[in-house]
């Protein structure tokens, strides 16, 4: 349990630490950043360990003479000079490679401080990460031994392999992971139930939480009061076009607390679309949300400019959780719910009389996810052609999980 590290772990912890740091499409805040470079070097370290063990097994076996004491102790200074150096630079780097990726999408820059802060949290994660492999390896081995006193050697360490597995799996799934989800859904729960600062309830009739709209302002949650307060007047879309015709954009949506299950969220958005007159516009979109029930301001913003207010766009909230979370937790909510809204929208827009608005898809990240859920079907070919059942489709930020 306490013995020193390993060469060959502590290369793989450094080689795995190195490549923690190199970027991402998107920016990462530094917590995550932290966790992230923690993680990877465990892994590293037990690949390098397992290599390590290998390599003095085949030593072993084919009589091959170890090192020099001498040549270890030079190697292990070599090695430690080495990860000092990668350490230090990496950690130098990791700020500047950050900022130019936050440059690229108009995020605040991070100070170089945050490095230090990166650091010493992954070395938290490093630490705890290796005790908990080194505590698992542990009850395998005394486990082992004591099998070993009524079975063969072979049957006792698939035994104990087997034993230790089904351990570590209660205690993740039906400890760790419950207290986890508890705990986020305690916390993002509260959160959920706020409203921005500046965030006021809208007055015109083209928008849920509306005076005259069929779901409350208060039942929209954090990001569905976000959205129906968000949307550029017809002032503001006239002044951008000079066409002095901007229409009053329609926003429709509907929380989690606005109907119980996702395909009465999707109904009431359809009810809104009616009472907005959104028949009459020139062209509907409909958005799957992410996890906390976002959608993208400036997604929602271009398509009102590009058509000077002439649009309605509908979305619904399936989960308060971030994406992130929501996506370790289950992505099937978001393919239900995407599933939910496109069929709820498309059976009422059918059923429109010609001409017909344009009907356009949206979906962003997990959102696209879900957008892909609702569109996908057997083969590749029958999902394009239920693509192409609306006038245009676009997503971004597709998760590795996207079906079609």
């Amino acid at each position: 349990m306490l013995r020193g590290p390993s060469f060959g772990g502590l290369v793989g912890a450094l080689v795995f630490f190195w490549f923690s740091l190199t970027p991402s499409l998107l920016p990462r805040w530094w917590v995550m950043q932290a966790v992230i470079t923690g993680l990877t070097s465990a892994i590293g370290y037990l690949i390098g360990t397992t290599i390590g063990a290998l390599g003095r097994a085949a030593v072993d076996r084919f009589n091959a003479t170890a090192p020099a004491e001498r040549t270890r102790r030079i190697t292990w200074v070599v090695l430690l000079v080495v990860a000092a150096l990668a350490i230090v630079i990496g950690l130098a780097r990791w700020p500047s490679v950050q900022n130019a990726s936050r440059d690229l999408v108009n995020l605040d820059r991070i100070s170089w401080s945050l490095a230090m802060a990166v650091a010493l949290a992954a070395a938290v994660v490093f630490v705890v990460a290796c005790a908990v492999g080194r505590l698992l390896l542990y009850l395998v081995r005394r486990i082992e031994a004591l099998a070993q006193r009524f079975m063969p050697q072979a049957v006792a360490w698939i035994i104990t392999v087997a034993l230790v597995a089904v351990i570590a799996y209660i205690l993740s799934v039906d400890v760790v992971e419950r207290e986890l989800i508890s705990f986020v859904d305690a916390r993002f729960g509260a959160a959920d139930t706020g409203t921005a600062a500046g965030v006021v309830a809208p007055s015109e009739a083209e928008y849920s939480g509306s005076p005259n709209s069929l779901v409350p302002w208060e039942t929209l949650g954090l990001e569905g009061r976000n959205f129906v307060a968000g949307a550029p007047s017809a002032g503001e879309i006239d002044s951008f076009s000079g066409s002095g015709t901007a229409q009053t954009p329609i926003r429709v949506y509907a929380g989690l607390d606005s109907a119980a299950t996702l395909e009465q969220r999707a109904a009431l958005v359809v009810l809104e679309l009616d009472r907005a007159n959104a028949a009459e516009r020139a062209a509907v979109v409909v958005v799957t949300t992410t996890g906390t029930g976002w959608v993208d301001p400036d997604a929602a913003t271009a398509v009102e400019y590009m058509y000077d207010g002439d649009t309605a766009i509908a979305a619904i909230q399936y989960s308060f959780l971030p994406s992130w979370i929501q996506f370790l937790v289950g992505t099937e909510l978001a393919g239900e719910a995407g599933a939910a809204i496109n069929a709820a929208v498309y059976e009422w827009w059918t059923a429109l009389d010609e001409p017909r608005p344009k009907l356009l898809l949206f979906g962003e990240s997990l959102g696209s996810l879900g957008l892909e859920t609702a569109l996908s079907r057997d083969s590749v070919d029958e999902s394009l052609e239920s693509l192409t059942r609306s006038d245009g489709v676009l997503m971004t930020g597709p998760t590795a999980s996207n079906p079609v």
